[in-house]
């Protein structure tokens, strides 16, 4: 395998060790729990999901990477017993937590493939409006 593609799987490598010893925390000992057992599972599944993807496609699971990484930092999917930090209220009252865990993923994130989301960015810019009518 290629040094390149290998480097996609860091991130979601990282988060299922993340996961795994999340889940030997939560079976050996009492003090950690999981406020919210569903998002956990989810992320799981959403960390499985995405591996399946960057071996058929890279490009499409470098994007579902990111979107759980987003989803991640906005606490919509768990994937650790990590202290929530920064409550912050946002519009309408809805209070969202974010978490360094997935910040400092996303950062890394972008520095791997910041070539290619760049490419990407460009070519959404380049392309021309199609006709309409």
């Amino acid at each position: 395998m290629k040094l390149r593609k290998s480097l996609d799987y860091v991130i979601p490598l990282i988060l299922l060790l993340v996961q795994l010893y999340t889940l030997y925390l939560i079976n050996t000992t009492t003090k950690h729990v999981i406020g919210d057992d569903n998002r956990f599972y989810i992320g799981i599944g959403a960390v499985l999901v995405c591996m399946v993807a960057i071996r058929f496609n890279p490009r499409i699971g470098k994007w579902i990477t990111l979107a759980i990484l987003l989803a991640a930092f906005f606490d919509l999917i768990v994937f650790s017993t990590v202290l929530k930090i920064m409550p912050k209220e946002v519009f309408c009252g809805i209070a969202y937590r974010f978490k360094l865990l997935p910040f400092y993923l996303l950062i890394l994130f972008m520095t791997l493939n910041f070539r290619s989301l760049k490419r990407y960015l460009k070519w959404l810019l380049q392309r021309e409006p199609e006709p309409q009518g």
